[in-house]
């Protein structure tokens, strides 16, 4: 069961920007990203047809379900590294991006992240690093508490002017994210909102095994040899 409740007072984020991938890809797959020349007749690129990818764990099949959500481009790193701090402490850095099509309203892309400790990295900068415990403050309007059932942690939920947002802390402080980033200044809807959060749930207890295990990374469309 899927809780939410209102918690006390909090105010984007930048969706991130893989112009390396753009370069790899053909111009209809760049489109999908801002700042970047649209042709006015784009050529509808193919779609992800496995049914699972980000290591395993977010399914396609869902997406389009529950948010007409297709995936036409994503990159998928993974690289666990053990600590430097003597402790035997594994720091994990897992992160996939997907793009859909660049004419498809509302949505461009969507985010997931899995990382050792609570500060948002699409919401934080070097010098000003966005935690976990931020969110209620810097965004009042919007933030709820998630509370997953048989789920070990805390969540948070809340919109930005460019898109939705929730995030689960672990009780050993590693963290998960995820980010839609929708058009247009299109706002989202309490049921969208609803959807991502089905979208979500399965990856609190999906990721962490995967982002433990060996690095990975995929990318799709592969990029043509040069």
């Amino acid at each position: 069961m899927i809780v939410y409740r209102a918690v006390a007072p909090f105010g984007g984020r930048l969706a991130t920007t893989f112009t390396a991938l753009c370069l790899a890809f053909s111009v209809g797959a760049c489109s999908a990203f801002p700042g970047l020349h649209r042709p006015s007749q784009a050529t509808r690129p193919t779609p992800v047809t496995d049914e699972y990818i980000c290591g395993g764990v977010l399914s396609t099949q869902q997406l389009k379900e529950t948010l007409d959500y297709e995936i036409f481009t994503y990159r998928y790193n993974n690289i666990p590294a053990q600590s430097k701090d003597g402790g035997g402490n594994t720091k994990y850095d897992y992160m996939c991006t997907t793009t859909t099509y660049s004419n498809s309203l509302p949505f461009w892309s969507l985010e997931l992240n899995y990382s050792s400790d609570d500060s948002l990295k699409g919401l934080s900068s070097p010098n000003d690093l966005v935690h976990f415990d931020d969110v209620p403050s810097r965004f009042p309007d919007t933030a709820k508490a998630v509370e997953l059932e048989g789920k070990d942690g805390e969540g948070l939920s809340w919109i930005t002017d460019n898109g939705a947002h929730i995030a689960w802390r672990y009780s050993d402080g590693s963290m998960l994210d995820v980010y839609l980033a929708y058009k247009h200044d299109t706002p989202v809807t309490p049921e969208q909102q609803d959807a991502l959060l089905q979208v979500f749930t399965p990856l609190v207890d999906a990721v962490p095994p995967v982002a433990a295990g060996p690095p990975d990374e995929a990318i799709y469309p592969t990029p043509t040899p040069t």
